[in-house]
């Protein structure tokens, strides 16, 4: 029999055959067991059992994090919200979120199970407030992530936000461009040279000019 002290795990000949007892974790670990014909099978299995579990440890910790969305989102508000602005008000958005996706393990979240509750939240709410809760959730996960609080993938990193389009503003007729510098015109003194040039001045930056049939009209941009 072989066995390597302090590892948790051997393998030794009873009979005709070879029997692998394998705690790959540990000693308090989980117990792997197999019968082999040869010792060549037996070696190879336990180092099959030995790297896999190795491997499980570094490169997908997700897996062993049981941590609640509830629990990361608190994170996030004790770390992060409340040095911004707005973060009671994301905070507010990412709560309601969590109850929607009933509060899963963080770390099971997909990005179909955001597709779909961003669709549910369509059929009540306008595209660009959606936007802006997707926007929040991915955000949530990045500033995990940056802080090193978790290791597995943002779920919400490539899901693109909806497009809108843009509403064009009507243009101001003549009449309502004449009663507009009217205004202007009708203030005190300085004020209204100050504010008739300030309009020029701002003319291209500010406005777009509009020709047709002979007539001038203009949009506020």
């Amino acid at each position: 029999m072989l066995d390597l002290p302090g590892k948790g795990y051997d393998y030794q000949k009873k009979g005709s055959a070879w029997f692998v007892d394998v705690r790959p974790e540990g000693r308090a670990g989980k117990r792997v067991t197999r019968k082999f014909t040869t010792k060549a099978e037996a070696v190879r299995f336990e180092s099959f059992v030995i790297s896999q579990a190795a491997a499980n440890k570094a490169w997908n910790p997700s897996q062993q994090d049981k941590r609640r969305l509830s629990e990361l989102i608190e994170l996030w508000n004790e770390g992060h919200a409340k040095t911004l602005s707005s973060g009671a008000v994301r905070y507010a958005l990412l709560v309601r979120w969590c109850k929607d996706l009933n509060d899963p393990v963080a770390a099971s979240v997909r990005p179909e199970h955001l597709i779909r509750w961003r669709s549910e939240r369509l059929a009540v709410l306008k595209a660009t407030t959606v936007n802006i809760e997707l926007q929040a959730v991915k955000s949530l996960f990045n500033w995990l992530q940056k802080a090193q609080l978790v290791e597995f993938p943002n779920p919400a990193a490539h899901i693109q936000a909806i497009k809108v389009a843009e509403v064009e503003r009507p243009f101001l007729s003549q009449a309502e461009v004449a009663h507009f510098y009217s205004q202007l015109s009708s203030a005190p003194g300085r004020t209204s040279q100050l504010s008739r040039r300030h309009v020029w001045k701002q003319g291209h930056a500010g406005v777009r000019w509009k020709r047709s049939s002979g007539s001038m009209s203009v949009r506020i941009v």
